[in-house]
């Protein structure tokens, strides 16, 4: 069985990873999930899970497969103690990050935390995975803007170069 640490759960690429992961796999999935305000990550996560996952039979296995962890990719070690992310990083095979700020308009310096910082720090974790020899992937999801007109031929003909989604594990 493989372990997988999904960041940005909670967003709406992040919960249909974790879906179809839970659907079409046996992997225990480790969800990064960050405090918001008042809401703990946990209490975050559950409400979320329980839009998808209504019967209580099937809820209740999704929660057997998923550990959920508070932290954030803006704080080093991705918020989690010295503990925790070496522990983590012992057990951790595949990686998806799919956090991120999507918003047009943040603070530069907020937008690159966590955007490129943060990316920055979830390369950190992967990197002690890789040494504690556990980690066999890492995903990186992100989002590209286009802020320019460009004509649908330039897009078949020079952006469309034979891409596809895998989806591991």
């Amino acid at each position: 069985m493989k372990n997988i640490l999904i960041t940005g759960a909670t967003g709406f690429v992040g919960i249909n990873i974790v879906r179809k992961l839970l659907e079409e796999s046996d992997a225990y999935l480790y969800l990064l999930v960050r405090n918001a305000g008042q809401n703990s990550a946990i209490n975050r996560m559950h409400k979320l899970l329980a839009t998808y996952y209504l019967e209580i039979e099937q809820y209740n296995y999704i929660l057997n497969r998923i550990e959920i962890i508070s932290g954030d990719i803006v704080e080093e070690k991705l918020g989690l103690s010295n503990t925790a992310w070496n522990e983590l990083s012992q057990k951790i095979n595949i990686i998806y990050h799919c956090a991120a700020t999507i918003h047009f308009n943040l603070p530069f310096n907020e937008a690159y935390d966590i955007n490129v910082l943060g990316t920055k720090r979830v390369l950190d974790f992967a990197d002690q995975c890789y040494k504690n020899n556990v980690l066999s992937v890492m995903n990186h999801i992100s989002t590209a803007y286009v802020a320019e007109k460009i004509s649908r031929t330039f897009f078949e003909n020079e952006l469309n170069i034979g891409q596809e989604f895998i989806m591991s594990p």
